[in-house]
């Protein structure tokens, strides 16, 4: 998307060069500006470019003229050249030939800048409405894949409270017994809670990690706290000097 942008930015300063170029080449005082500009400016039909098999009579003349505006156009010269009827195929009398075919040979370049920009115009509207569709199909799945976890999370959850309701024999050692009261084992382990030594190591190895990542939190404090400091002698300093100025 951003690239074609860069394309129609591209033309758009390619046409303004066309008629500053042109307008520099018409010179001051000339009597034949108006007409040359006219001449340049001039919307034409032209024959649509395409490699046809056939007969050649089977090529359709373009219906498509220009459809983007000149950027340097006024309403005045557009005005001007819809309303008069000019003969632009004669040069004539006492005009530059050269600047006429100038004239002919920009409009051309003209066109081809206008019809480029046209076609790029569209893909940018084609890649924005592809882009809508995308977004649209994308929120659609994210909502069903959102919805599809929360059925999944929910159950698990019921699926470990069935489990949690199953009783289950585990044979157990006396020395993987540590729950002890009063220095002796209870008659009654029904509260007790039964897990691996990989568990609890993984909970002592998460209580070291709580415990640096607490310490840091806290020298992050003392460092914001330090700089809110110096921000606020900065920020007295600053007005002092605004005052005295």
């Amino acid at each position: 998307m951003e690239e074609k942008k860069n394309e129609v930015a591209k033309l758009q300063d390619q046409e303004k060069a066309l008629y500053a170029g042109f307008q520099t080449a018409l010179g001051e005082n000339n009597k034949f500006a108006n007409f040359l500009m006219k001449v340049l400016k001039k919307r034409i039909k032209r024959v649509k470019k395409k490699e046809v098999e056939g007969d050649v009579d089977e090529e359709e003349e373009s219906e498509e003229s220009s459809e983007e505006e000149s950027s340097l156009e006024s309403d005045e010269d557009e005005s001007g050249s819809e309303d008069e009827v000019f003969d632009d195929s004669i040069c004539p009398t006492n005009c530059d030939i050269g600047l006429f075919e100038l004239a002919l040979q920009l409009r051309e370049k003209r066109l081809d800048i206008e019809e480029a920009l046209v076609e790029e115009k569209k893909m940018i509207d084609n890649l924005k409405k592809e882009y809508d569709t995308l977004s649209k199909k994308v929120k659609i799945v994210a909502t069903n894949l959102n919805a599809a976890e929360e059925a999944l999370e929910a159950y698990q959850r019921e699926k470990q409270q069935r489990l949690n309701e199953l009783l289950v024999v585990i044979p157990l050692k006396l020395h993987q017994i540590e729950y002890v009261l009063y220095g002796e084992i209870p008659s009654d382990l029904s509260g007790t809670l039964v897990f691996s030594n990989h568990s609890l190591g993984r909970l002592q190895e998460r209580i070291v990690q709580l415990h640096e990542e607490n310490s840091k939190q806290q020298k992050l404090n003392k460092e914001c706290r330090e700089r809110r400091k110096q921000l606020i002698r900065e920020k007295r300093e600053m007005a002092k000097t605004i005052q005295s100025e």
